[in-house]
């Protein structure tokens, strides 16, 4: 083989070409598909020509090199083979001089020339691995497609989130409703509008009325049925999306405090940079999306998935490091459909190993993110897979929709079926371009690379730090395996996880007001039990009537539902507030009070309002622990719970307006 050391050349040719030309073997496969990808990477900047169609140019060069390695010949005669023509030919790519800096280092030009005589060696190997790994489709993955779906998709879950929000907002922060949302506006006001703002980012400080609300709402039900549509101003729709969902999620304080409310927050904030700033979205030609946006895209899927399984095991929790915490999931999670009910009795090898595939699934899959093509490919199929199964078992609002959504960006353009593609086509970059394109484009890399260093520096000391929490608790647990004595010596041996950073703290401090970066992990703790809560209110404090909720369980014994993509926010904090105490929910005395006062916005919420005229007197809560019913059960009665009086959420007997006062 004729490759060189890391700054030697082989020899100049007295005939130069015009255009810098590389040669290879036209006869190996191998060598075929990896010009092609090289070819993708530098377009029309490089000649490329095969050995066996020369007919006597370059003569200066033996033809027993041209079969040993491919060669490099520049304009002005040298000549460069092996791992140093390709670093060479890499400098007409956007990569530019970085490659050929990184060979200049001698061990890493070392190892280069090493892995290529390798490869070079064994290249029917590397050609059937390289299929395998990467199909049959040569170069780099173009994403140009997947970017069209993935934002469309977004737009259908922004739609979604909007319009199962915008049926709710009266009764959860309306002015008559449970959390006023006004309150928190006048409350900052003293300190000013733009500190205020600051301190809690909505476009409500405009206007802190119910009618700023409903805008805000149709403004994002528009908006995104204009994008999923038209494909209109993608980068522009985006942003405002943002805005106005970032404006609800601010103003809804507790009832907008989900993970996936700051999970579609992140993932509309870093697509605005994925987004082409043209007039329409494009499914194929123009220019491909950015590579930075399309691994922020990844790394926020690996984040997501990686870091709930990770808080799964950080948290010690018994039930998942013995595989054993399905057995309670499918009846203690907020809102489960009928297939959880037949689920859940399925037997214990079933859940056992359920719980297993789930841990694969959270804990080894996301690695495959980064990985080649089809591996990628796979890794994207099974989440989906996972996404697929929750929903159909549990109603967690738009996020299966939003994850599998972000799948879509680890699925390349030739994953999709031919007649989508409609023929997409490499975008070529001109060969001349104005002062003013190389000056916006440069600022656009700037800014992304600003945009990827801070994400990384937000979030990869938190997932380190679970990371190495979770190793905490594994060693922990084996110590606790060990004999007593041996145990004090083994745990002072254990080393802390790290802290998070100074500059990331502050950073975050910055940042994580405006809910875009998240701490994702569901169900770390899985509950064991589940406490329901019914309300009830009477007229006379003797006879008591339930107010029935839409979704979640009550004494009637409603069959569990499918609710999503809809999300039932009174539902599901009523599912918080059981597990906890009243002092820790303090919005429960608003909800309340709203029933007392019959307030049509809260009583809206509900299936049913046993008060339509006069509002009751007195409300009370009280407290069930409910379970589903077993088969037997289920066919003599039909009831799909069982349930077990456990007294008073709140000790009090009857609860009027004068228990809760104007303020609480």
């Amino acid at each position: 083989m004729s490759a060189t050391g890391p700054h030697g050349e082989l020899r100049t040719v007295s005939d130069p070409p015009v255009e810098p030309t590389m040669v290879y073997d036209g006869d190996c496969g191998f060598c075929r598909r990896s010009v092609n990808r090289l070819r993708l990477l530098t377009a029309k900047r490089i000649t490329y020509r095969a050995a066996q169609d020369l007919h006597g140019d370059f003569s200066a060069i033996p033809e027993a090199d041209f079969e040993a390695a491919i060669q490099f010949i520049e304009t002005d005669g040298r000549v460069r083979s092996g791992a140093h023509a390709i670093m060479d030919c890499l400098r007409y790519s956007f990569f530019r001089k970085l490659p050929l800096c990184l060979y200049g280092i001698r061990p890493l030009g070392t190892l280069m020339n090493a892995i290529y005589d390798i490869t070079a060696r064994h290249r029917a190997h590397v050609s059937r691995a390289c299929l395998f790994l990467f199909g049959k489709h040569h170069g780099p993955s173009q994403y140009t497609l997947s970017r069209w779906l993935f934002i469309r998709g977004l737009a259908l879950i922004f739609f979604v989130a909007f319009v199962s929000f915008w049926g709710q907002v009266e009764g959860l922060i309306g002015r008559d409703g449970i959390l006023p949302a006004a309150r928190i506006v006048e409350g900052l006001g003293n300190d000013g509008a733009m500190q205020g703002f600051m301190r809690w980012p909505t476009l409500f400080w405009l206007s802190p009325t119910d009618g700023m609300l409903h805008a805000l709402c149709a403004t994002g039900t528009a908006l995104s049925f204009v994008l999923l549509t038209t494909g209109a101003l993608p980068g522009l729709l985006l942003f405002l999306l943002w805005a106005s969902y970032l404006s609800l999620a601010t103003a809804g304080q507790v009832f907008t405090g989900y993970q996936w409310d700051i999970l579609l927050l992140e993932t509309s904030f870093l697509a605005i940079f994925l987004a082409p700033f043209h007039r329409r979205l494009k499914r194929a030609g123009g220019r491909p999306p950015s590579r930075i946006a399309i691994f922020l895209m990844h790394w926020l899927v690996f984040r997501l998935m990686l870091r709930s399984g990770l808080v799964k095991l950080a948290s010690g929790d018994d039930t998942w490091w013995n595989l054993t915490a399905l057995q309670h999931h499918y009846w203690t999670q907020p809102l489960p459909t009928r297939l959880a009910w037949h689920m859940h009795h399925l037997p214990d090898w079933f859940h056992t190993g359920s719980t297993a595939l789930l841990f694969t699934i959270e804990l080894v899959v996301p690695f495959l993110f980064f990985a080649p093509r089809r591996l990628r490919r796979f890794g994207a199929l099974a989440t989906i897979l996972l996404m697929l199964v929750i929903a159909a078992t549990g109603n967690y609002g738009f996020f299966n929709g939003l994850t599998v959504v972000l799948c879509i960006p680890l699925l390349d353009d030739h994953f999709w079926p031919a007649q989508w593609r409609r023929a997409t086509s490499t975008h070529t970059p001109p060969t001349h371009t104005h002062a003013t394109q190389h000056l916006w484009r440069g600022l656009g890399r700037l800014t992304l690379f600003a945009l990827t260093s801070g994400w990384l520096l937000l979030t990869l000391p938190h997932t380190w730090q679970i990371l190495q929490k979770t190793v905490l608790v594994w060693k922990t647990r084996r110590i606790q395996s060990l004999p007593q004595n041996e145990r004090p010596s083994a745990l002072s041996a254990l080393n802390p996880a790290a802290d998070i950073p100074e500059i990331s703290k502050k950073l975050g401090a910055a940042v994580y007001r405006f809910r875009s970066v998240g701490h994702y992990g569901l169900f770390a703790n899985m509950t064991e039990r589940r406490p329901e809560i019914i309300v009830q209110g009477s007229a006379d404090g003797q006879h008591w009537v339930d107010y029935e909720f839409r979704w979640k369980p009550g004494l009637r014994s409603h069959a569990p539902t499918f609710v999503a993509p809809h999300m039932p926010r009174l539902d599901w904090q009523m599912w918080f507030a059981a597990l906890g105490d009243a002092r820790y929910a303090p919005w429960f005395g608003r909800f309340l009070k709203g029933l007392l006062e019959n307030s049509p916005d809260v009583t809206r919420l509900l299936k049913t309002n046993p008060f339509p005229q006069t509002p009751p007197r007195y409300v009370r809560a009280r407290l069930f622990t409910c379970t589903f019913s077993d088969v037997d059960i289920r066919e003599e009665t039909r009831r799909w719970w069982t349930w077990e009086d456990k007294g008073f959420y709140i000790p009090l007997k009857a609860i009027g307006l004068e228990h809760i006062g104007p303020t609480d």
